[in-house]
């Protein structure tokens, strides 16, 4: 008697293989999703705390990019970039955080506008992948008093 796996067998391992993956595929693409959203967060409430840190520790307003690590490592990587929309009255410099929107692109998440007194950081727009949209819910837009004689959170 021969022992060996036969064609009916095989198929079967096959398509059981093939149920399993579609079942756990769309967990995993999510459970993915989940772990930019919660990088992005810790490092957007990173970035704003140490702009206000930085000018506590040295008393001079620069470009947010200069005031903070994390800012200077998403322009590194391509997911930030200096612009100009909208600027605060006497902005010294702004910054606008990007995901990606599920289709290649990019979504204007985030904007850090810095002026002598005040780190502007509010939410941009267009928004429409998941990643922004969630970041836009778990992080506050907020202004934060820099220049003047106290540091308001």
């Amino acid at each position: 008697m021969r022992s060996a796996v036969t064609m009916i067998e095989l198929i079967f391992v096959i398509i059981i293989l093939g149920v399993l993956a579609s079942v756990a595929l769309p967990k995993l693409a999510s459970t993915r999703e989940d772990a930019k959203i919660a990088t992005m967060t810790q490092q957007v409430e990173s970035a704003l705390a140490e702009v206000v840190a930085t000018y506590a520790a040295v008393g001079v307003v620069k470009k947010p990019q200069e005031m903070s690590q994390v800012l200077q490592q998403l322009m590194h990587t391509g997911y930030a970039a200096e612009t100009s929309v909208s600027p605060i009255s006497g902005s010294v410099g702004q910054l606008t955080v990007y995901t990606q929107d599920g289709s290649g692109g990019k979504d204007h998440t985030f904007v850090f506008d810095l002026n002598q007194t005040t780190l502007v950081f509010r939410h941009s727009a267009p928004c429409g992948g998941i990643i922004c949209q969630t970041l836009q819910k778990r992080v506050s837009e907020g202004n934060y008093s820099i220049g003047g004689s106290s540091i308001v959170f």
